[in-house]
């Protein structure tokens, strides 16, 4: 149940998205009773926002008895994941300077993630870009095709904050979701 599922997420935000989106995210996510924080991101990304995102574990699946068991005490991990926010300006100005792949690796390293870890990209406003000016909307896609194919990137287009809220609340749940399934103790 993804609405349950979501419930054992928390949302940690970079201070840096500012108190307008920190609020949305939070009226959402509070419908679920599932957590938003805010924290600062490491001094290598202080001109970037960043989210995480953390699970409380309090069940796993137990191969042998073939049911969830519970776990005591519950503690809370954090995926290996982290979603960068880029406005199409931002966006732009790194595909220029060809430094895009560069703000992954520093992403990765900031967090301490391994290599196949999920990097998402929340780009906002693609579409005005591929309205007004198709060389440039063709270079991003390029781009941002070639940052897919090197290092394992998901990219999020929004037009608008509340889209985007809509967004990081589905991530969280696929990840409540799946990480839920995915705990097993396996006993030989």
């Amino acid at each position: 149940d993804k609405k349950k599922a979501v419930s054992d997420m928390a949302i940690v935000l970079a201070t840096t998205f500012g108190q307008h989106f920190a609020d949305l995210l939070d009226d959402k996510m509070s419908e679920f009773n599932a957590k938003v924080e805010l924290r600062a991101v490491p001094p290598i990304l202080q001109r970037y926002d960043c989210v995480l995102f953390r699970r409380r574990i309090h069940r796993q699946y137990n191969t042998n008895a073939r049911a969830f068991v519970p776990v005591e005490p519950p503690f809370e991990k954090e995926e290996p994941a982290v979603l960068l926010r880029l406005s199409k300006d931002k966006l732009w100005d790194l595909v220029q300077r060809d430094e895009l792949q560069e703000v992954v690796h520093l992403l990765r390293a900031a967090y301490e993630l391994p290599r196949r870890s999920q990097i998402y990209l929340l780009v906002f406003g693609l579409e005005k870009v591929k309205r007004q000016s198709r060389q440039r909307w063709q270079k991003i896609e390029d781009a941002l095709t070639c940052l897919q194919f090197d290092e394992h990137t998901h990219h999020v287009c929004v037009e608008d904050d509340q889209e985007a809220v809509d967004r990081l609340y589905n991530i969280a749940a696929d990840y409540g979701m799946w990480s839920t399934s995915a705990c097993r103790i396996h006993r030989f």
